[in-house]
């Protein structure tokens, strides 16, 4: 019975405090680290999905391409990729 209350207990409740997300940062830097991945994780998907979609595997394509468009196209990337993993963990990631 007390391993079913552990199992049914949430993240805030079992005192995680978001230990696995700081170990992406390393110590001292969380703030400046948190800028750089909230700028260059969207890009880089961005420029992922325009290299892969519109450009076809040709890099040139890219340089006509404004900073503000890619990374808004890479955040949105990036939110439909998350929205996905949700959907899937929600559907197939329940185990009774």
């Amino acid at each position: 019975m007390a391993d079913n209350d552990v199992k049914n207990r949430s993240n805030a409740e079992s005192g995680s405090d978001m230990k696995d997300l700081l170990s992406l940062f390393p110590r001292g830097y969380e703030k400046h680290f948190l800028v750089i991945y909230t700028i260059l994780v969207p890009y880089v998907l961005g420029l992922l999905f325009f290299l892969f979609t519109i450009g076809e595997g040709i890099f040139y394509i890219l340089s006509d391409i404004p900073y503000p468009v890619t990374w808004l196209v890479g955040y949105e990337v990036g939110a439909v990729l998350m929205l996905l993993y949700m959907l899937k963990n929600l559907f197939f990631g329940l185990k009774n």
